[in-house]
Order: C-alpha cells, then structure tokens, then sequence
C-alpha cells in the first residue's frame, strides 16, 4: 500500500514538473522561412496551408527563387509594416517594355499588364513608383487605367533629357501595363517601365541595360486579411489605433484597422522595443537589454528585469519549476511521514 501511494505521489510531482516547465514554451513555426536567402514572413509562407494565411500570400520557391504564386511574380523582398507607415511591402520584378534594343523589335513596345486584382487580393500598387521613360524621343504611357491619362515624354535635343519619370496617381491602380512609342521615327534603343527606384539624368543607366535585365523593381503594398482569418486572435493583444489612437505604452505591438477590396484588415507592427512579427502569437519579443554589454549591473543576489526603456534589479527568487518540484518532495514526505506514524501508533497498539 505504501509502496503504491508512493509511485502515485511520484507521478504527481512529475506531472507538476512538465506543467510548470511547459508553460512558458510558445507554439514553434514549422514552417520553411527562406527562399534563396530571402525571408519570407508570415503571412507569406511556402509550403502546408498552415504556413501562410491564404492563397493570396502563397509563396513558391523555384529553384531557390521566390514566387508570388497569385500573381507569377519574382519576389525580391517582403517587408512587414512599420511604424508610421501604413501597409507592408512585396518588392517585385515588374516587367520592361523596350523596342530598337537587342532584346526586342524595332516596333512599338508594350509589356504584359501588371494584374494584382481579384477576389480578396490585398495587393495594391504603391504610389512610391514612378513611370519611366529611358532613351532618345521616348514616350511612355500606362496603359489599362482608363479614363486617367498617366505619361511622360523624353527628348534629346540641346537639354539633352533622355529621362522622363513621373509618379503614378494616389488612387493606386491594380492593373497597369506600359506602353512605349518612338516618337520621331529614328532608330535607337527605349525602355519604359513602372519601378520604385528613383533616378537622376546624371546616374541614370542606358535603356539597354534595362532591355538586358527584363525587369525593374516595382513596390507592391500589402494589408492583412482579417475576413476570415483565424490568426486573427493573436492581434487581440496589440493596441487598436484605429479606435483608440496612438498612445505608446507597455504594449508589444499596435494594428490599424480598415476595409480594402472587400474585404477588412490589419496593418500592424511589433514596438520598438520588441522586434518581431506581430501577426505570430507572441511573435513582438522584449529586447533583452540585461544581455546587452554594460546593463546587466545588478549584484549577485539580484535579478535583472527588463523595462520597456531600461533595466531594474529585483531580489533573487527560487525558480518556479524548483520551487514546484520542491514543494512536491515536501508533500510526498509529509505524507510519507504521516503514513508512517500511523503504521507506528496502529503497532504499538497491538503490543498494548
């Protein structure tokens, strides 16, 4: 009986062991995070459905290159929103219209639109890009954004102005191409193309490099789908700006809220404090400013606490999985002794 009620107390301590120990453990992230050495966050992901949101943020790695599935675009960053700034970033491989070069004809140029449109797509392009013309008597016009007009014109006579750009409006179109006219008839290579990279007349590179290359890089931005998402959860803990404002205190990350495309998001951000990925439970982690060289001045008897802008030292306390492991010991030992003592009285009383 004694032996029984022992192993029973010992699985009980055990049992209270691998609770204490697992409780500050966090669901790990399974999924694969890198593609030809470019990180792919959620709510991109690569692979299981669990590893990205929804297809909309698919992301298939070929050969080591990164695709943005919806769209069959080549992706060349991914940026989660920051603070102060309003939606997250795809930075893309936007095709070149070019003619004369020796990549194309001798003809008008006209790239495959860029369509990022659909059902639930949380893509739009971001109004940092510009349309630019390269090349001698060269003008660029977008194409499929109907009834605006979006264009510009170079030329090479005295001012020598083989560059044109000129931003794309606020409105944010979701299908745009570019289409390139030579409009003096005289031979020579052109190239247009919406991009992010600003440039100058003095830097800017010849029209045949960008022939050569088939791309430029163009910004998509990006909103969290929150419609039918059950990560959702994990934002309850970040700060809702959108209804309370921005007020910074002890919190690990805020959301801005809104509708887009017909469907509602989240834009949000991890503090500053806590670098990260707020769209992962606990995924804004506290900087851990007692491991940084010359903060960790506590004593001996003392333990370093993390504050939101600096350190504290606190008294040392025993560690919780000790403390309940010890406090089992104690209990099968009392019950132990208790037992014991009256195996020892129920004895005496028969000698007696």
């Amino acid at each position: 009986m004694m032996i029984t009620n022992t192993r029973y107390l010992l699985c009980i301590v055990t049992s209270l062991f691998f609770i204490v120990g697992s409780s500050a453990r966090t669901h790990p992230d399974l999924c694969n995070r890198d593609c030809g050495g470019i990180t792919i966050p959620f709510p991109f992901g690569i692979g299981g459905n669990d590893c990205y949101l929804n297809p909309w943020y698919e992301i298939v790695c070929n050969s080591s290159v990164p695709f943005l599935s919806r769209i069959n675009k080549e992706v060349m960053n991914i940026s989660l929103p920051l603070s102060g700034q309003d939606y997250g970033v795809v930075l893309i491989k936007g095709s070149v219209s070019s003619s004369g070069c020796s990549r194309s004809s001798q003809g008008p140029g006209t790239s495959k639109p860029l369509n990022i449109s659909g059902q639930g797509s949380p893509y739009f392009l971001a109004d940092t890009n510009h349309l630019v013309a390269v090349g001698c008597n060269t003008r660029a016009v977008m194409t499929d954004i109907q009834p605006q007009i979006i264009g510009c014109e170079t030329s090479c006579n005295e001012t020598n102005r083989r560059i044109c750009q000129t931003r794309i409006t606020e409105w944010q179109p979701q299908v745009a191409g570019v289409s390139l006219e030579n409009t003096t008839g005289a031979g020579g290579c052109r190239a247009a193309f919406l991009t992010s990279e600003k440039y100058s007349p003095s830097n800017v590179p010849e029209p045949e490099q960008f022939d050569s290359d088939g791309y430029a890089a163009v910004e998509l931005g990006w909103h969290y789908d929150t419609s039918s998402a059950p990560h959702v959860k994990s934002l309850s803990r970040c700060q809702n700006v959108t209804a309370m404002g921005f007020t910074a205190f002890n919190t690990s990350c805020y959301c801005s809220y809104g509708y887009f495309s017909g469907f509602s998001y989240a834009d949000c951000f991890c503090d500053y404090m806590y670098p990260g990925n707020p769209y992962f439970q606990d995924g804004c982690i506290v900087i851990d400013r007692c491991k940084e060289e010359g903060r960790n001045k506590c004593g001996k008897d003392q333990t370093c606490v993390n504050l939101r802008d600096s350190i504290k030292c606190e008294p040392k306390q025993t560690n919780p999985v000790i403390k309940g492991v010890l406090i089992g010991l104690a209990l099968l030992f009392f019950v132990m002794g208790v037992f014991g003592l009256y195996r020892f009285l129920k004895n005496q009383k028969k000698i007696y």
